[in-house]
């Protein structure tokens, strides 16, 4: 039906442009169709034609809509295509930090591991250190404890031998006092002389000193250098209470001499 009124439009068309022959084409239409035939076709082909107007502002308003549609969508393109920008230059950026936190991180954890290495190797040297420091001090308090029972066992010698001496020095004085005793019996009895008298006073106490010397050296040998000072100052005790009962002894013979003189 479009394809008949086309060719209706171009036929009138035509008919309208060409008016040379008017009459041959008036006389044609006449003599093929009656006036009521005409109107019928004029009128269905006004119909069409509305329908036409109609359909080409439909089409009109919807193109209209179209570009409208292709405005928004070329604006949401835009702004999409902005905000993809920024979001891919903020993904660029935050690729670009992480990169470098990264780098960071990697750095710190490698600056950590040789700190951590450096510490281990600390620790284990200053754990050598205190373990050969150990072994020493452990060393040491074994030779402490030597060295105390070896003092201790030579006190107990020590004293064992103040103990002989200071015996020693009273049966010395026992000896002389008996000795004494017995020489004046016998200068009584056997009127022996003075002279007699003093050699074996003297041989007696030369014999008696002779021994309490050789307990002392061997006090002395047997003794440390600390115990030495304490062992000179009870020998120099012991020593000057012989020189005391060496002078009773003397005055004593002194005094016999002058009572047989």
């Amino acid at each position: 039906m479009l394809r008949a009124a086309v060719a209706a439009l171009a036929c009138l068309y035509l008919a309208r442009t060409s008016p040379a022959e008017p009459y041959s084409l008036r006389a044609y239409s006449l003599s093929t169709q009656n006036p009521k035939d005409i109107s019928k076709i004029l009128t269905s082909i006004e119909e069409r034609l509305k329908v036409l107007d109609t359909v080409s502002a439909a089409q009109e308003k919807q193109s209209r809509r179209l570009d409208a549609i292709q405005d928004k969508l070329d604006r949401v393109e835009t702004t999409v295509t902005l905000k993809l920008e920024r979001a891919q230059l903020a993904a660029e950026r935050l690729e670009h930090r992480i990169h470098m936190l990264q780098t960071n991180i990697q750095t710190t954890i490698k600056e950590s591991s040789e700190k951590l290495e450096r510490s281990q190797a600390k620790i284990t040297e200053l754990t050598l250190n205190l373990t050969s420091h150990i072994e020493k001090h452990k060393h040491l308090l074994e030779k402490v404890n030597g060295a105390y029972a070896d003092t201790w066992h030579r006190g107990l010698v020590l004293e064992s031998l103040m103990r002989d001496g200071l015996s020693l020095v009273n049966v010395t004085r026992r000896e002389l006092a008996d000795g004494l005793r017995a020489l004046a019996r016998r200068q009584r009895d056997a009127r022996i002389t003075s002279a007699e008298l003093e050699e074996k006073f003297a041989r007696r106490l030369n014999d008696n000193t002779y021994k309490i010397d050789l307990k002392v050296l061997l006090i002395i040998l047997y003794t440390s250098n600390v115990e030495k000072n304490n062992i000179r100052v009870r020998c120099l005790m012991l020593l000057s209470s012989l020189n005391i009962v060496r002078n009773e002894i003397l005055t004593i013979v002194m005094v016999r001499q002058f009572q047989d003189q």
